[in-house]
């Protein structure tokens, strides 16, 4: 009986341990789905107030992650709020989870709310011109090669 006794509480005593390590799991966890939302806030509020400025001051590597992230998430507010702002995904593919007293980034964005989407100026992209061979260099060139010219070898 004693044994019966002895591994009923070591059970119950295993039980308490895992459920306490789940919650302490749970906890980590939303604090860290909170600081990757937190993160991806702040930098889209950067890009956002760089973005007024005219991006003079940020660097070219900084211009880079506002276009990834403007490809994937908007920043959105409501007025009555106060400064409180919150991230929306564009696609689900990309969607981040969303700590509790957020509202879910992957739902519409409620009516009325202030969108702050930002727009990043895409580097100019300058296409090489194609090398052409004018008319009279070929004409040149087979003229010479009729002759045995050196100016045909090259």
């Amino acid at each position: 009986m004693s044994r019966i006794l002895a591994l009923t509480i070591s059970v119950l005593a295993l039980t308490a341990a895992g459920l306490a390590t789940a919650a302490q799991a749970r906890a980590e966890d939303e604090g860290t789905i909170y600081q990757r939302y937190a993160d991806i806030r702040e930098r889209l509020y950067a890009c956002h107030l760089e973005s007024k400025d005219g991006w003079d001051t940020q660097t070219d590597e900084r211009k880079a992650d506002c276009r990834r992230l403007t490809r994937y998430y908007v920043l959105y507010g409501w007025t009555g709020e106060g400064f409180s702002l919150h991230v929306h995904c564009r696609t689900p593919q990309h969607c981040i989870p969303t700590p509790n007293g957020e509202p879910p980034a992957d739902q519409p964005m409620p009516a009325g709310a202030t969108v702050y989407d930002i727009k990043v100026a895409r580097e100019a992209v300058h296409r090489k011109k194609k090398r052409r061979h004018h008319k009279k260099a070929r004409a040149r060139r087979s003229r010479a090669a009729a002759h045995g010219s050196a100016a045909a070898a090259r």
